[in-house]
């Protein structure tokens, strides 16, 4: 299967709920479920990072800033 362009948005504008539909979905094997509950803690996981990583990034910057005007 070739992957197009207009299948990157599709993967970029899926949300929670639609995984939660397929998660749900009776139509969906056991092992394909397993797969989309993985991914999606992988997913939440990187935002919780991401997330971390830029609260201390602007704790930085802030200090630099409070740094620079007392000197």
């Amino acid at each position: 299967m070739e992957f197009t362009n207009l299948n990157q948005e599709n993967l970029v504008n899926i949300s929670f709920t639609d995984v939660m539909q397929v998660i749900a979905s009776e139509e969906t094997c056991h092992n394909d479920k397993m797969v989309y509950i993985y991914l999606l803690n992988v997913i939440m996981d990187m935002g919780e990072r991401t997330d971390e990583l830029s609260v201390k990034v602007n704790t930085i910057e802030n200090t630099k800033d409070e740094n620079k005007y007392e000197d």
